[in-house]
């Protein structure tokens, strides 16, 4: 059994039982402030003890879903926390190929020529460091074959990913307290990135002969984006030849306490 069911299970049920108690009277008073000072208590030994009692699964799985004739693919990875790489280098006729320490739940779902492809992380409370926990730890290699759509969604995470030699035309990246590194493709024609961040460090790297327009839209966010690349226009940055540019891509940025960089 998981462990957030296990102990969310446990939780409501004491507390389902404790006010059925008391509203028909068979507890004695003032009882209620021992209970809640009761159930704190275990609820902190528990989030202590509980990662020695249940360790995530450290092995390696491996994962290989072939094309089945996709002409296009979108893939969403709910990753959660640790370390996440992703590249090129699948091989022929395969849609991705990867290695997952920690568990992957894979679905895929074929509608037409388009295949949604949804990578879940398993369902377990991981804080990489508590107590000699590791976060999972994924090697994901994507094909070069097709168009793909990539949807990232992170927590406390470490991602390094390089789309150079992918043909991707939309990017959407959801993140918490994490550190993101992206190569942006060379090659794909338009491609569109939206990243949505919370207390972030965020990289962003255009190839050489690509365009970009780029825009930030911020709290207590530092921003660096190389002006001699993307000069500064009206609110925005933008390459001087985008309009007419075979290769470009269109990103905006929404964070709070985060640090941007785009060169």
């Amino acid at each position: 059994m998981r462990k957030n069911t296990l102990f969310w299970g446990i939780v409501i049920t004491i507390v389902g039982i404790a006010l059925l108690a008391n509203s028909i009277g068979a507890l004695p008073q003032g009882w209620l402030n021992f209970f809640w000072a009761g159930l704190l208590i275990f609820a902190g030994l528990w989030f202590l003890i509980s990662p020695r009692l249940f360790k995530p699964n450290r092995e390696e799985e491996t994962l290989d879903m072939p094309l089945e004739g996709a002409r296009r693919a979108s893939i969403r990875f709910n990753h959660g926390a640790g370390r996440l790489a992703v590249r090129d280098g699948a091989g022929a006729g395969a849609l991705l190929q990867g290695t997952f320490v920690g568990g992957v739940q894979p679905t895929a779902e074929h509608v037409g020529d388009l295949t949604e492809v949804n990578l879940k992380a398993e369902d377990l409370v991981i804080v990489p460091g508590l107590l000699g926990t590791e976060g999972y730890s994924w090697d994901v290699r994507l094909t070069r074959e097709i168009p793909l759509e990539l949807k990232f969604e992170m927590g406390a995470n470490e991602a390094q990913v390089d789309l150079t030699h992918l043909t991707v035309s939309d990017l959407k990246v959801e993140m918490g307290a994490s550190s993101l590194v992206v190569m942006l493709p060379e090659r794909a024609g338009m491609t569109r990135v939206k990243v949505e961040c919370g207390a972030a460090s965020v990289r962003l790297r255009v190839p050489e002969g690509v365009a970009a327009h780029i825009e930030i839209s911020s709290g207590l966010m530092g921003v660096d984006v190389n002006t001699s690349r993307f000069p500064k226009r009206n609110g925005f940055y933008e390459s001087d030849f985008y309009a007419t540019a075979a290769n470009r891509v269109d990103i905006s940025v929404e964070g709070g306490a985060a640090s941007i960089q785009i060169q």
